[in-house]
């Protein structure tokens, strides 16, 4: 996951925790896993040029934030 940006290893991260939790590693490893193959298998370098600049702004307020509270 050395690669990846910071908001797609908290994306993952989040998707996985249920499995993380209740399921155990070996679940959680599956897990990410398949969010590791379906993120190689989408696009990777999105066109935000139509996004408003509201629609950025929240984008970018929402990565700043998680920073923050994993920081914390």
């Amino acid at each position: 996951m050395d690669s990846l940006s910071y908001a797609e290893k908290e994306s993952i991260e989040s998707a996985c925790s249920v499995q993380k939790t209740l399921y155990g590693p070996a679940e959680y490893n599956k897990c990410v896993s398949g969010k590791l193959s379906a993120l190689k298998a989408g696009p990777r370098n999105i066109d935000l040029s139509g996004l408003s600049y509201a629609e950025k702004e929240f984008g970018r307020t929402r990565e700043r934030s998680a920073q923050i509270a994993k920081d914390l």
